[in-house]
């Protein structure tokens, strides 16, 4: 939906210019005034929106299951997944079966011992404003030592988990399988 924006034209004498403080005091006090109405028109567009969201999920609340049955029989043995109407379109989608992460601290420990590949360890050192032979004699000297003030990050590579999951079946610890399903909308 597109829509375009009239230019708003302010009712200023042509001879008008700024060329002492009076003249620059109604200017900032014109675009003061402008920048207040923006606002005010934002916050009654969040009010209007709060509203307009409970009043759809009070809708759905009430007629949302019973549109999803009559969704169903006007699409049975159909091969389309949608149909629209005047107001809207309603219908079905697949959502694919997939992981769900659960409890982050046991999928790392899980992986450490069973897919070692999907833990991504990050180094971070404060290296700010360190030239670039200074950030290369850090490295070699934290592979050395034991440093405080440097510490190790290690994150999941989902991706990489999800494709053990894909070739074993092996549904890892702190994660949840979610088959595929069918879900309903309207737009």
């Amino acid at each position: 939906m597109s829509e375009e924006l009239e230019t708003v034209e302010i009712e200023v004498p042509e001879a008008f210019h700024v060329t002492d403080e009076r003249g620059a005091e109604w200017v900032l006090c014109k675009i003061r005034e402008a920048r207040e109405r923006a606002d005010r028109a934002e916050q009654w567009a969040v009010q209007i929106k709060g509203e307009s969201s409970k009043r759809e999920e009070s809708l759905m609340t009430r007629f949302g299951i019973e549109l999803q049955q009559f969704a169903q029989s006007q699409l049975e043995g159909a091969k389309k997944k949608s149909f629209a109407l005047p107001s809207g379109t309603m219908g079905f989608r697949s959502q694919s079966a997939k992981l769900e992460v659960r409890a982050e601290d046991d999928l790392k420990k899980w992986a450490k011992s069973h897919c070692p590949d999907a833990i991504d360890e990050k180094l971070i050192v404060p290296t700010t404003g360190l030239s670039a032979p200074a950030r290369i004699a850090i490295r070699d000297f934290i592979a050395k030592y034991d440093t405080p003030g440097i510490e190790f990050v290690e994150s999941i590579k989902k991706n990489v988990v999800n494709e053990h999951f894909k070739e074993t079946g092996e549904v890892p610890s702190g994660c949840e399988y979610v088959p595929t399903k069918e879900s309903f909308y309207i737009k």
